[in-house]
């Protein structure tokens, strides 16, 4: 019988949970920022890192932005990052204008839970 529950509690902590799932799509305000520097985490900016609202998408996490072919690593915070709102880093001023619009995103903490990448 021990035996029996320690499979069942062993069975339960490999499955995924609801926690490790991705989230459901939803809206999202997406800019772009073009600072150099450290980010909150202590890595370097860089394309494919994002700036988020640990209350919404936690630091560490990947994001899924439809009409970005990649995804993307939460690794920073910002002043005016609230909310529903992601800021990518870009090379370029430009980019950052062109990208800013609203969009559908999703985040996991598994890359293995998003269709991209």
């Amino acid at each position: 019988m021990r035996r029996l529950a320690t499979l069942g509690l062993l069975v339960a902590l490999l499955l995924p949970t609801p926690a490790q799932a991705a989230t459901p799509w939803q809206r999202m305000f997406v800019t772009g920022y073009d600072d150099v520097g450290r980010t909150a985490t202590g890595t370097q900016a860089r394309w494919g890192e994002v700036a988020v609202d640990p209350t919404v998408i936690p630091l560490g996490s990947w994001i899924e932005v439809q009409g970005i072919p990649r995804l993307l690593h939460a690794e920073d915070t910002g002043g005016l990052v609230r909310g529903y709102h992601i800021d990518v880093w870009l090379s370029t001023a430009a980019a950052c204008y062109k990208i800013t619009s609203w969009r559908m995103a999703r985040w996991s903490r598994r890359k293995a839970d998003l269709r991209t990448g």
